[in-house]
């Protein structure tokens, strides 16, 4: 004969034999298990989260930080900055054509780790378009002006993050921009600038190929642009560049 356990509850008594009780372990933790992953998820992508206000560097801090914006030919690109509780904005409206460049300086350099792997650009573009047009440099603390990293494209460094998959977030590893500085001239080519680049002082963002159609305007907003460490970032990620 089979033993079996005995549950008394005062009013009645319940029998489980073994493989009852096997089979609602089983079931209860099933059950459990889908609860436990997605609570074990949000933790690590909150512990992230935290990890990237501890640690990240908004490009530019505030609007103390900011020195000047540029664009070229001038008056071709408009340019403000707007911060708020979510974070902060550059925007972009690009109202000619013949648009060719655009940047800003800020006060004081940022110190970036000697470890340039360890780090990236991050930042999210609206309207998501926009990033198959442009493309973006660094700027250390040169005397010279415009004198910038060679630009990347945007589109290759799209990521995908677990609490925002359905934006347009791009994060380039520091290490992919060229240690070589270039000079860019009025109608907007570069050429070597003879010297590395600094990234002791980093001091501005550069953007490149404001590509428009003619006698349209289009607004460009970058929004949360920031040097922020690679860690947090594989932890909130759930797809590689593309």
């Amino acid at each position: 004969m089979l033993k079996h356990m005995s549950v008394s509850t005062g009013h009645f008594e319940l029998r489980l034999f073994p493989a009852a009780v096997l089979i609602i372990a089983f079931t209860l933790t099933a059950c459990e298990a889908p609860q436990q992953k997605a609570q074990r998820r949000a933790d690590v992508a909150e512990r992230a989260q935290h990890r990237m206000q501890e640690h990240h560097m908004p490009v530019p801090a505030d609007p103390t930080h900011l020195q000047y914006d540029y664009a070229h030919p001038q008056y071709t690109v408009r340019q403000s900055f707007m911060w708020n509780p979510y974070g902060h904005e550059w925007r972009l409206m690009i109202v000619d054509y013949e648009a060719r460049y655009a940047g800003f300086r800020v006060k004081r350099p940022y110190a970036l780790p000697p470890r340039r792997e360890a780090m990236v650009l991050y930042f999210e573009i609206i309207p998501p378009e926009a990033a198959d047009t442009i493309a973006i440099g660094v700027m250390d603390d040169a005397v010279e002006r415009h004198h910038h990293t060679p630009v990347l494209p945007i589109a290759p460094y799209r990521i995908k993050l677990r609490t925002r998959q359905d934006r347009h977030i791009y994060a380039i590893p520091l290490d992919a921009f060229d240690l070589h500085a270039v000079r860019i001239s009025r109608d907007g080519t570069t050429a070597p600038a003879d010297r590395a680049v600094d990234w002791d002082a980093v001091r501005g963002i550069h953007l490149h190929r404001l590509v428009q159609q003619p006698g349209h305007s289009r607004q460009v907003i970058i929004r949360n642009l920031q040097f922020s460490p690679v860690i947090w970032l594989r932890e909130m990620q759930i797809e590689d560049h593309r």
